[in-house]
């Protein structure tokens, strides 16, 4: 058994002989160092010792090793850091004065923070080190936060400070305002650069812990306010009567871009307050709050106010839009994620502000934080009684899931390259596209090149989620985002997970998603259940997924008995085209989701029936051309297509040519047929095609004498006269 202290002995004499050594060796020393490293023995005191001739020696590497290897022994044995401490604090809290490598201070603030936060049982030792050298600590972070010029170094101290206030209030109590006046001063915006995200961060957690919670909120508002109306000067106000404020004379490319970011600090230290721990009830200003983010979402280009106005300033106004937009999202994901509840009297407002600017046509940026923050509305808060909100929402959204299920344009591709690069007359040739060019392309775009794409993706599917329980959804609008989602879950099983995004862990969370909404889709409407519920059993079991397989093995054995409820109606969800109504075949339409039927051709079934007198329907060859087509999992992937059907071919609507009078000789080996009803027809073909049928071209009509003249009367027949020639 070794000997207690034998690793001290080791590491004393052979990487701590020397300072240089010390400063070599410091990666070996402190991984070397374990809890059972510091037992009590004869070598401890040494170590002790040692430590504390680094921490005085003249080099500063040799003290930045000092500082390293007592924070690395203050955490692995409290016990030598009590022992210690009160020898380290004469050294090290005056480093935090003189001007050090920028090492020394980083090291120096991460001992003197374990030291004051690792024993806070010890009353004595509270009583004796921490309470006197607390004071001293503080007022060295906030000379150096306000004095050095690394970023990460004043972000060190903020967030050291805003560690120890709650620790000990009562020793900050006589420095609040210094170090509100502190945190205030890289709140107030930066010019030409923007203050760093991480440094507005910091600071912000240090101006939430002020006793007056309050007052802070309030002046946070009315700075925020402040700058919101100096980036909208050139833009009608109800306050100013559509009147141009008065020029102040300062110059626009330094006023803009300065309360743009004053704005974003507001925003940063309204969630900072709202996520605060006070130690009393505190009232919120909810209204001011959801209006200064309405405020903020609600900002447009249009609209100028009367007077003379700055080109230049009315140019920059505009540029930044886009920012007050992002601004006002991440205010209205604060709110819903602190204070839920407070926001359903003005949920409708706030929903429809949101889907008007998804109706926009945002790009990447803009939408991925319009997203966020309308899922975050949706999964905090109760559902809006409203009936126009969801399927706003819904319309907007449905387009970005719809980029998943879009084929690729190889032929196209092809087309046009070859029409391009021909310069002559014979290159200008129009180039053939074949069937099945698709399988000889190497390449394919990826679906969601970034990571901004992926998280739009996601978003969109939470929302969906969310959206479609909500009793308020029309019912064209719940059936369509029904049929998208399950082509969906059959389109990713056949997708490799790099062509949706680079990202592999991207396509498993998609995947995921949307076998999850599948499955609650299935479990809310029996309808549902009996036309998807085999596709998604065989999709989910393929998929692997545990929580999956739970949520439909409690929807195949229910632990309780089935919600007395009526059945809905076959239009509350349709799965075929022949089931879906007008305002779901435009809203389809809209999305640019069509279906694929007989490669491009059209469909009869499209059309309303004729009724016509002498109308023969075609025959039935089988009576298995009778059932509807059963969806498999190469066909019903392809629910739809983006291409819209060509035009209808000549032959559907050119009546045929005249028919000459028919004469029994014809019809002298004639026999019946089966009859099939023309509207059962067009559902069967209808139904075959929904599911991605690829058969023929439709059978021809049989075109009967009485369609060219109706008056004329249908020649009888004598079925008795081959008899009566036969006796004579």
């Amino acid at each position: 058994m070794a000997e207690p202290g034998s690793q001290l002995k080791g590491l004393l004499q052979l990487q701590l002989a020397s300072d240089a050594s010390a400063v070599a060796h410091l990666p070996y020393v402190l991984a070397s160092l374990a809890q059972d490293s510091l037992v009590p023995s004869s070598h401890l005191a040494k170590w002790s010792v040692r430590i504390a001739s680094l921490l005085h020696s003249k080099d500063a590497g040799a003290r930045w090793a000092g500082l390293c290897i007592a924070h690395k022994s203050s955490i692995i044995s409290r016990s030598f850091m009590v022992e210690s401490a009160a020898a380290w604090l004469p050294i090290v809290v005056p480093t935090l004065s003189r001007p050090e490598p920028v090492p020394i201070p980083k090291a120096s603030i991460r001992l003197l923070t374990t030291i004051f936060t690792a024993a806070l049982e010890m009353s004595e030792f509270q009583r004796q080190i921490s309470l006197p050298n607390v004071p001293k600590f503080t007022a060295a972070l906030s000379n150096l936060a306000a004095s050095h010029e690394d970023v990460e170094l004043k972000e060190l101290c903020l967030d050291t400070l805003a560690r120890l206030i709650p620790i000990y209030p009562n020793a900050h109590r006589a420095t609040f305002s210094s170090l509100s006046a502190l945190a205030l001063s890289f709140l107030n915006g930066g010019y030409p650069r923007p203050t760093p995200t991480p440094l507005v961060e910091a600071a912000s957690r240090l101006s939430g812990l002020g006793i007056l919670w309050r007052k802070a909120l309030d002046d946070n508002m009315a700075f925020g306010w402040e700058a919101f109306h100096a980036v909208r000067t050139t833009f009608p106000n109800e306050g100013r009567n559509n009147q141009a404020p008065p020029q102040t004379g300062v110059d626009p490319s330094i006023a803009v871009p300065l309360n743009v970011d004053r704005v974003r600090c507001c925003s940063i230290i309204i969630r900072d307050l709202l996520s605060t721990m006070t130690t009393r009830p505190v009232q919120i200003p909810c209204g001011q709050l959801i209006k200064f983010a309405a405020a903020l979402v609600s900002s447009s280009t249009e609209g100028q106010a009367d007077g003379f106005v700055d080109p230049t300033t009315r140019a920059m106004e505009i540029s930044i839009v886009p920012s007050l937009w992002k601004y006002g999202c991440e205010i209205i994901t604060s709110l819903s994620s602190s204070i839920p509840r407070y926001l359903e009297p003005s949920l409708a407002k706030l929903l429809t502000i949101l889907a008007f600017r998804l109706e926009q046509s945002p790009s990447s940026h803009q939408k991925a934080y319009i997203l966020t923050a309308l899922q975050n509305l949706l999964q905090k808060t109760r559902f809006a009684d409203t009936p126009i909100a969801p399927n706003r929402i819904m319309r907007a959204v449905l387009p970005e899931l719809v980029i998943v299920l879009s084929p690729s344009t190889t032929s196209d591709a092809i087309t046009s390259a070859t029409t391009d690069a021909a310069g002559s007359k014979k290159g200008k040739k129009k180039a053939k596209s074949y069937a099945g060019d698709e399988v000889f392309k190497v390449t394919r775009e990826v679906i969601c090149p970034t990571e901004i794409d992926a998280q739009i993706l996601l978003s969109a599917l939470e929302i969906v989620r969310y959206s479609i329980h909500n009793p308020n959804l029309s019912d064209s609008q719940s059936s369509l985002a029904s049929r998208i989602l399950l082509s969906l879950q059959l389109s990713l099983s056949q997708l490799s997970p790099s062509v949706l995004s680079p990202n592999p862990q991207a396509f498993f969370q998609v995947q995921k998603a949307v076998n999850s909404i599948c499955t609650e889709i299935a479990s809310t409407s029996s309808v549902s259940l009996q036309k998807t519920l085999p596709l998604i059993v065989r999709d989910c079991v393929k998929n692997g997924d545990a929580e999956t397989h739970a949520s439909l093995d409690l929807l195949l054995h229910p632990r309780l008995p089935p919600i007395v409820r009526p059945i809905p109606s076959t239009n509350a969800l349709t799965l075929f085209r022949v089931e879906e109504s007008e305002e779901e075949a435009s809203a389809r339409k809209t999305l640019g989701l069509e279906f694929a039927e007989g490669h491009g051709e059209h469909n009869p079934a499209d059309q309303d029936a004729e009724m016509q007198d002498s109308f023969v329907p075609p025959p039935v060859a089988t009576t298995k051309a009778a059932e509807p087509a059963r969806p498999t999992q190469s066909s019903t992937a392809s629910f739809f297509a983006s291409n819209p059907p060509p035009a209808s071919h000549p032959a559907d609507t050119t009546p045929a040519p005249a028919a000459p009078t028919p004469t029994p000789a014809p019809f002298a080996n004639w026999k019946p047929t089966t009859v099939v009803p023309q509207a059962t027809s067009s559902a069967v073909a209808s139904t075959s095609s929904a599911v991605g049928s690829t058969s023929s071209a439709p059978p021809p009509r049989i075109v009967s004498d009485g369609e060219e003249d109706e008056d004329e009367e249908m020649p009888t027949i004598d079925l008795g006269s081959d008899s009566e020639d036969e006796d004579e």
